[in-house]
């Protein structure tokens, strides 16, 4: 007899069926989306600039391969919050000369390659003034945040439209008050209605004092805020400028994103200039933590930026050959160390800087060396203003005051030794103006006075 070759049909239960398909979905939901991979140079709408000829969008990862030239020419979400990364840059991610504003919006990671770039701008052609480019790492978990890395070879190039980012008071601007002026509207260029403001104190008090603003309206050197301010305001307090035209956050100020440098190849390759990073950083062990700097040199450069509302503002951690020059580090909420923390970082330029309003110290250096900080304003932090504790490091010309300073702590605080200050001024410190322990620091033309705890 010859076997049988049909074999029976098995009919499944309808319960196994529904039980099976659900398994199904649920496989489907959590596995990673397929990327989508650049087939050619051209603009993101552009179905041929595609493999495939589909545009990705929201639940698609993307690919820029080498070679390949892709413009943002439209807002656009991408990624799935399950993929490793929202987006692999191998080639060139570029906003060019953007005809309208262009967000692009990340449900996971990004990550530059050797030999990719990511561009918002170049320094040859800023993005204008009249357009925003903007990149929002829309983390929806503090445990697990979305991050921008740039792997050593890759290049991170961010270029706003040049403007004026900070300005003094001209006269007391009184509680209750909604219109401020400035001491002159040749320092307030660029500054445009719908701009975000802060107010700083130049006084000794034990709170910080700062007033964030929108602005309602300029006319010469007056300037209308949107609504009345909280706090009484000193003739030179600070008034500085938050907005750029070229944005770089996270989800908002608890699900934060990252920035991790790991450029060492060349300055140039990690360059910001008049760019607003705001919502960065998580209190994480793994370099999470803001604007981090890991590269052992010439990890980049940050000029005329502002960098807020996150945990640390800018960490450099083993990395040396830095610049940060002329930006806003402001109100970051990091307990323990503070807006600008150096940790094993030598020889950095950190020049012309205003530190502020941070929940610790202003600048945290430690254990690093022959750095140089200068003619930076270190004010309204919770700590001290300065906590130096590495050596052979160069203190000039800052002005560092009003900070909300307890006890065994200082405008200055130095905890190291053959340190060099010249010519910087320390004044309305809640407790001491600079409390040294360690020995051997040279201080020469140093001005401290109007403390609550002595001068020195």
């Amino acid at each position: 007899m010859k076997a049988n070759r049909h074999p029976r049909s098995i009919q499944a239960s309808p319960a196994l069926v529904n039980a099976a398909a659900g398994l199904l979905v649920l496989a489907l939901l959590a596995s990673p989306a397929l990327a989508i991979d650049s087939a050619q140079s051209g603009n993101w709408s552009n179905t041929a600039t595609w493999v495939g000829g589909t545009v990705p969008g929201s639940g698609d990862t993307v690919v820029i391969n080498g070679g390949n030239t892709v413009t943002v020419d439209q807002s656009a979400t991408i990624g799935d919050d399950v993929s490793n990364n929202a987006m692999v840059i191998y080639g060139t991610l570029t906003w060019g000369t953007p005809s309208g504003d262009h967000t692009l919006t990340t449900r996971g990671p990004v990550t530059v390659i050797s030999g990719g770039s990511l561009l918002m701008g170049t320094v040859a052609n800023p993005i204008p003034a009249n357009r925003t480019a903007t990149l929002v790492l829309n983390s929806t978990s503090t445990a697990n945040p979305y991050g921008l890395t740039i792997n050593n070879g890759g290049k991170l190039i961010a270029q706003g439209a040049a403007k004026d980012y900070t300005t003094k008071l001209l006269s007391d601007a009184a509680a209750g008050a909604a219109v401020i002026t400035v001491q002159a509207s040749s320092e307030i260029e660029g500054w445009n209605v719908g701009d975000v403001v802060t107010v700083a104190k130049y006084r000794r008090s034990n709170s910080p004092d700062i007033d964030r603003r929108t602005i309602a309206q300029i006319s010469g050197s007056q300037i209308t805020l949107d609504s009345a301010l909280t706090y009484f305001h000193n003739a030179q307090a600070r008034v500085s400028n938050l907005t750029r035209n070229v944005v770089i956050r996270g989800a908002d100020s608890t699900n934060r994103g990252y920035i991790y440098n790991l450029n060492s190849t060349a300055l140039a390759n990690f360059d910001l200039d008049y760019v607003e990073i705001a919502n960065m950083g998580q209190n994480l062990a793994n370099l999470k933590q803001g604007v981090v700097f890991e590269g052992p040199s010439n990890g980049g450069t940050i000029d005329y930026c502002s960098i807020y509302d996150g945990y640390v503002g800018v960490f450099l951690y083993y990395s040396s050959s830095n610049s940060i020059r002329n930006t806003l580090i402001y109100g970051h909420q990091d307990a323990s160390f503070g807006g600008l923390r150096l940790l094993g970082a030598s020889t950095n330029t950190v020049t012309d800087n205003q530190i502020y309003g941070n929940s610790f110290n202003g600048i945290h250096l430690y254990v690093s060396e022959k750095n140089t900080l200068s003619r930076n304003e270190v004010y309204s932090n919770a700590a001290n203003g300065m906590y130096i504790a590495g050596q052979r490091n160069i203190l000039e010309s800052n002005l560092v005051y009003s900070n909300q300073t307890g006890y065994f702590r200082a405008g200055i605080y130095v905890e190291s030794h053959n340190n060099v200050f010249i010519s910087n001024r320390v004044f309305y410190e809640w407790n001491a103006g600079i409390w040294t322990v360690g020995n051997f620091n040279l201080f020469n033309d140093v001005q401290t006075y109007e403390h609550g705890g002595g001068g020195v």
